[in-house]
């Protein structure tokens, strides 16, 4: 993480932090991203803290801004840490398991081959067996190309 915001500032030609006890020098929008942190953070039992700093971790910088904008506009006042936006971060950072960070770095890999490592269905219909239970028959509104429209 550190690394991360330490290359941002180096991208605005700026040095980089040293990250010690003292004056340290950041992006000024870091500020926002880690206010977005801090609020899934601040109801949530401490053993998901880990959990919401993996998920914040695969967002992209303007992705925490955006959840900050729209949360600092509903619900930003320190009564409300249990109501709206505000919950919403807490259960979707907690609550979401990440099995490992999506870094900026994998992101730009990615964008490079063109795809992603995740396995697609190879169809929409065979997206819909991913939820079926063992007991459930196939639904009859598949056709059998497995597209229903």
């Amino acid at each position: 993480m550190k690394r991360d915001f330490n290359e941002r500032l180096r991208a605005k030609k700026l040095a980089a932090s040293r990250w010690t006890v003292g004056v340290n020098k950041v992006e000024r929008l870091l500020g926002k991203e880690l206010l977005v942190l801090a609020w899934a953070v601040e109801k949530a039992a401490p053993d998901m803290a880990p959990n919401a700093i993996r998920n914040w971790v695969g967002l992209r910088p303007e992705e925490r801004w955006w959840l900050y904008t729209v949360t600092a506009a509903a619900t930003g006042f320190p009564e409300q840490a249990d109501v709206g936006w505000r919950k919403a971060l807490r259960f979707a950072l907690t609550e979401n398991p990440l099995a490992e960070p999506l870094t900026d770095r994998t992101r730009e890999s990615m964008n490079r081959q063109g795809r992603s490592n995740r396995k697609k269905p190879a169809s929409w219909g065979e997206s819909l067996h991913l939820f079926a239970t063992e007991n459930e028959e196939e639904s009859p509104f598949l056709e059998s190309s497995g597209d229903p429209r």
